[in-house]
């Protein structure tokens, strides 16, 4: 069996690497987050919705 290799470590960490320091979300940007995402949902089904209902059917799956 061969010799295991012995483990070495870095005596100066990867220079690349950065450390970020992070604050909590507040309840309020969340909120937002979560509303401007819906709208913009809602926005997107609204407009698919309207382009099969006006008889353009052709990015819809089926006959």
């Amino acid at each position: 069996m061969a010799p295991k290799r012995a483990r070495t470590t870095r005596a100066n960490p990867d220079p690349t690497r950065t450390t970020t320091t992070t604050e909590p979300m507040t309840q309020e940007a969340i909120n937002s987050l979560i509303a401007q995402r819906v709208a913009e949902a809602i926005a997107e089904y609204e407009t698919q919705r309207n382009i099969v209902v006006n008889g353009d059917t052709s990015n819809t799956t089926g006959t």
